[in-house]
């Protein structure tokens, strides 16, 4: 979805918030953060991963991010995954995580 299309988008649901310019941004801002931060687990569970964003990237990675299939409980408790960062080396206190 294109910014404007999802500056629309969120102006129809807070349009109170669209009243002072200098509100908007914020409002936009916060609304960005949260959906940059999102994955989705399974067709229907999504999660929001703080931080996850401050992995950089490398060609000799030491770890690996994304979902990892648990289950569920009988009683739909327990998402249908997870998301990790799972080191694939060693990783010395201070070292830089790295992913693909």
């Amino acid at each position: 979805m294109d910014a404007q299309k999802q500056r629309e988008e969120l102006e129809g649901i807070c349009a109170s918030a669209f009243a002072d310019d200098s509100d908007a941004n914020r409002l936009a801002w916060a609304v960005a953060c949260v959906r940059s931060r999102n994955f989705a687990l399974s067709e229907s569970v999504f999660a929001c991963v703080p931080f996850v964003d401050m992995l950089n990237h490398s060609e000799a990675p030491n770890a690996q991010a994304g979902t990892q299939e648990i289950g569920s409980l009988d009683n739909g408790v327990l998402p249908e995954g997870s998301f990790q960062v799972i080191a694939t080396s060693p990783i010395q206190k201070g070292d830089e995580i790295t992913i693909w």
